[in-house]
């Protein structure tokens, strides 16, 4: 048995048979009772009065949470809420990031060319964008503007919701106490 402490609320948080628990702090319930026999009284004869008994353990005050731990805890999430808002204009995957990097690098340089006067790029220079010839435009050069365009609005969306993520953990960092911490994540406004 591990007796952990009383909750917040006065219950007792304690590992009995393995199995975590929370007993009410009434000698009435078995659980509470057993605490009591097995760990707080010393051992005594069977029949002993528990006026007589000597106590051997008190049960501890259970530890206030740590405020950095929640503060950590509670910026995790933020990250999580973030990526799950990134998921709903991008397909999530490491391969998948650098496909859209790649695509983006291309479809720049393909434009800076062409913008510059030069002649028209080989589209064996740009192997991801000439994968996208006649799927998601016609030409190379209408993929290199579809490929721009999206970019674009990602950079939009993207920003907004890194400053959300930034601007949120700042909050929490800012908090002095959990309800504060709490109150400033809950406060989030995604895009």
């Amino acid at each position: 048995m591990e007796v952990l402490g009383f909750t917040q609320f006065g219950f007792i948080a304690v590992v009995i048979d393995d199995a975590e628990m929370i007993i009410p702090d009434d000698m009435a319930n078995r659980h509470r009772r057993r605490i009591w026999d097995e760990w707080e009284m010393a051992p005594a004869p069977e029949g002993t009065p528990d006026d007589e008994r000597v106590r051997e353990n008190v049960i501890p005050a259970f530890p206030e949470p740590d405020l950095s731990a929640i503060k950590a805890s509670l910026k995790a999430s933020v990250d999580a809420a973030a990526e799950s808002e990134r998921l709903k204009y991008i397909t999530g995957g490491s391969g998948q990031a650098m496909t859209y990097q790649q695509k983006a690098e291309e479809a720049k340089r393909y434009t800076a060319v062409v913008e510059a006067g030069g002649t028209p790029p080989e589209p064996a220079g740009f192997p991801l964008l000439s994968a996208e010839v006649g799927i998601t435009a016609p030409t190379l050069g209408d993929v290199a503007a579809v490929v721009n365009g999206a970019f674009l609005q990602w950079q939009i969306i993207g920003g907004a919701i890194e400053a959300v993520r930034l601007g949120t953990k700042a909050a929490i960092d800012a908090a002095t106490t959990e309800a504060a911490a709490e109150a400033a994540a809950g406060a989030a406004n995604w895009p």
